[in-house]
């Protein structure tokens, strides 16, 4: 049997918005190689051709028996795709799935995508056994970790037992899977390592789809792996990107002591709980440059009930000792667990307020199959189908104390938070401002009085880190750019004018203009999880909006994904006026803003 381990594209920046290497698939493909299947791998992210035709060159050039591929259960649509699209090639392809999508509430999964073969749980093994039987026309019935359609009915293997010792796994398949392309193109010249897998706490919102039990790699097996990502791909940064890298201070310092000869910077995933300011300046000094915590809510009930088993009073230590340091700081607060009221909503933003300076992100609780709060509102029937919520992307649902109106009100209030810069520099200026809009901000640090500069495209918020004291902040070009008054005579025979899109961009086009406030624009998204909500008092609809009220010009406020977005429109024939927000640079510091014709 040949074998195909496929990402599908849009796979690297599947995670909510962070860029995490899928290294799962890595892993069995590594093992996989190491016992002797013929594997092939590929990651459509690179491929310039359609998903199509680079599964049908795969498929055809390597005679292709099995596919394999795994994701989240938020990566359902990009995986629909992908195999469908393979199955429309070769009818006959054997699809193994696996992932957080699978392990995470197996049969609601293997219904809605079709797949033949679920493997649930950790893949290495498994996959290898699995390969083993298909090689060799075995059943696989009785491998453990495994979920299959018989007949009509689906068939769960026992559980598969986790892999106790780390270090007997051989390391990930990064070339498999274009990790060098990956590291350039989307990850700022990061390598990723996993020193551990799952994590000892089981809070309510989470989901551990490497297993329940904590277990970790020995330092010697860590820093074998980190001598062969230096010396192979030459990071510029190293990401643990464990879910919990220690719960004990004398791994960390140990590792501390050991990677501060790399002279390389990296970041770790810690509790608050698990810091002190020895440790934090030890940290700092072996070149760690971010600590990422676990921090969910400022309220003492609502992290009881999430099972966080930390306070207030440790967040507020370990972010002041961990800011004095001069460590950046990632995390934020998320809203909407079980006994959430307006009250403990309200506590936890005052303190948000009051902490701004941390930069902190503020999110609904997305509720993913397997977690507590998953299996508590399928229990409650808040979750009514289970597939058409995993088909649905898994959109917000209110399993809280709020009202729904309450709920939809703080989702979209947070939304807006979130898409405008948090803590902005009180001197900043634009300049070098060229003919395809990239230009160079310089700003003058808030708290140490560093002057940094840095280059970006001149329509985006853009994070940058002050590199003297770490201080975070949200640069916002936009508002050094003069905006010419919207062209009305373009809309004036428009019943409705549609802004594609809910994101940055618009929230900024709704905050400078004052006439897109009329009931004449309206927001559409294709985004199941934020239609039925709101953006600057908007509420947002779906696309079918467009062919609901003849629609036939549209704005598009998500530039990055332009050509993606137009290939949607197509499927609106009444469109005839399209305009993309756009800047024209005026000289070295000055731009307008103004809307292109497409």
């Amino acid at each position: 049997m040949n074998y195909l381990l496929v990402l599908p594209k849009d796979s690297a920046k599947s995670s909510g918005g962070y860029n995490v290497f899928p290294v799962g698939i890595a892993y069995v493909s590594a093992y996989l190689k190491t016992k002797g299947h013929s594997v092939f791998t590929a990651n459509l992210e690179f491929f310039k051709a359609s998903t199509h035709d680079a599964l049908r060159h795969l498929i055809e050039t390597y005679s292709i028996d099995v596919l394999g591929t795994s994701g989240l259960s938020r990566d359902y649509q990009m995986l629909k795709e992908l195999i469908d699209t393979a199955r429309s090639i070769k009818p006959r392809l054997l699809v193994v799935l696996g992932g957080g999508i699978i392990s995470g509430d197996p049969m609601p999964a293997m219904i809605a995508l079709k797949a033949d073969i679920g493997v649930i749980g950790q893949g290495e093994i498994t996959m290898h056994e699995l390969a083993t039987a298909l090689d060799n026309g075995l059943s696989y019935e009785e491998i453990p970790g495994l979920i299959f359609k018989s007949g009509a009915r689906y068939i769960t293997t026992s559980a598969r037992q986790e892999v106790k010792n780390l270090d007997y796994l051989p390391f990930p398949d990064y070339d498999g899977f274009s990790f060098p392309e990956y590291m350039r193109q989307i990850n700022y010249d990061a390598a990723y390592i996993i020193a551990s897998r799952s994590c000892p706490l089981k809070c309510t919102f989470c989901f551990h789809p490497s297993g329940d039990k904590y277990r970790k790699r020995s330092l010697d097996n860590i820093f074998q792996e980190i001598d062969y990502l230096i010396d192979t791909y030459h990071p510029k940064a190293l990401i643990v990107s464990d879910e919990l890298f220690a719960p004990k201070r004398d791994r960390v310092i140990e590792f501390c002591k050991r990677i501060a000869k790399y002279k390389i910077s990296w970041s770790v995933q810690l509790r608050v709980c698990d810091v002190d300011e020895e440790m934090l300046n030890i940290m700092r000094d072996s070149g760690c440059s971010t600590i990422s915590y676990g921090i969910e809510s400022a309220d003492d009930r609502i992290l009881t009930i999430m099972a966080k088993k930390i306070t207030r009073e440790q967040i507020d230590r370990a972010l002041e000792l961990t800011y004095a340091a001069g460590i950046d700081i990632q995390g934020g607060l998320i809203f909407g667990d079980a006994d959430e009221t307006m009250e403990t909503v309200g506590n936890s933003l005052k303190w948000y307020d009051e902490n701004i300076h941390y930069g902190l992100e503020l999110n609904m609780i997305n509720i993913f199959p397997g977690t507590g709060l998953y299996n508590n509102a399928v229990a409650r029937n808040i979750i009514k189908d289970r597939v058409k919520f995993l088909t649905d992307g898994c959109p917000l649902i209110n399993v809280s104390n709020l009202s729904d109106q309450e709920y939809r009100d703080l989702s979209s209030n947070l939304y807006e938070r979130n898409m405008r810069a948090k803590y902005e520099p009180h001197a900043m200026e634009v300049n070098d401002i060229q003919d395809d809009g990239i230009c160079t901000i310089r700003m003058t640090c808030n708290q140490c009085g560093h002057v940094s500069s840095i280059k970006t495209d001149n329509m985006h918020i853009r994070r940058m880190t002050c590199r003297k004291c770490r201080q975070r902040y949200y640069l916002n070009p936009l508002k050094n750019i003069s905006r010419q008054p919207l062209p009305d005579r373009n809309f004036e025979q428009d019943n409705r004018v549609v802004l594609w899109g809910g994101g940055e961009i618009c929230i900024q086009m709704l905050d400078y203009y004052p006439d897109l406030q009329s009931e004449k624009f309206v927001v559409v998204d294709s985004s199941k999880s934020r239609q039925g909500y709101s953006v600057c008092c908007k509420p947002i609809f779906p696309p079918s909006y467009i062919s609901e009220h003849n629609v036939s010009t549209v704005i598009l406020t998500v530039v990055r994904r332009k050509e993606e977005i137009l290939r949607q429109l197509a499927a609106f024939p009444g469109i005839t006026n399209i305009y993309l927000p756009q800047t024209a640079r005026i000289d070295d510091t000055h731009a307008e803003f103004y809307l292109g014709k497409i």
